[in-house]
């Protein structure tokens, strides 16, 4: 068995665009949507179902629902206490709270924010396409496993039903790290 390739390597940003990103949001709400979308590897479509009660700031979880899985309809997703601070101050600001959406538009809302945003930030293709929303979490993914993240703890936070799905990730990794990934889980083939 071998990776499901990407149709374009160069689907991912490093950390710092990202965060020039941040700082180039107009709104507040623009910020805490990319923000919430980077740090969690959500896709558009379940950030836009992210509710107030969704937020558990007590146990610094995030509950994510997704349409992609029938059998596990939610995951949690745990956040840094900074995320909490930012959604909190935001929720206070816009007066959201109980059942109330966080980002009360649509899909297509969110990628028009990404792609302004984006532009502003100097950031308008990745590879030989637009910026589109799911860079951020294609971004995610690849800083999470630079930083150390271990790969069966990331398909869970990004929700994939099959391990081998979330293994791509790994062509996307200078060679010195999928070398320590072939340590921990030997000369499988799908692991380049």
């Amino acid at each position: 068995m071998s990776f499901k390739p990407f149709k374009e390597l160069e689907c991912y940003v490093p950390i710092e665009t990202v965060e020039k990103m941040f700082d180039h949001c107009n709104r507040v709400m623009d910020r805490v949507l990319l923000e919430v979308m980077f740090w969690t590897g959500a896709r558009a479509s379940e950030v836009v179902n992210i509710r107030y009660s969704d937020v558990d700031f007590d146990q610094g979880v995030i509950k994510i629902i997704t349409l992609k899985q029938k059998d596990r309809p939610y995951r949690y997703v745990p956040v840094s206490s900074y995320l909490l601070r930012l959604i909190d101050a935001y929720c206070k600001e816009k007066k959201i709270s109980g059942d109330d959406y966080l980002f009360p538009i649509t899909y297509q809302a969110v990628y028009k924010i990404v792609r302004k945003v984006a532009e502003r930030a100097g950031v308008t293709t990745v590879g030989n396409k637009y910026f589109h929303p799911h860079v951020l979490r294609h971004s995610f993914a690849v800083h999470a496993l630079k930083s150390g993240v271990n790969i069966r703890s990331l398909q869970q936070v990004l929700g994939h039903s099959n391990i081998n799905t979330t293994t791509t990730y790994l062509q996307l990794l200078p060679s010195d790290l999928r070398q320590e990934f072939k340590k921990v889980f030997g000369d499988d083939e799908r692991i380049q």
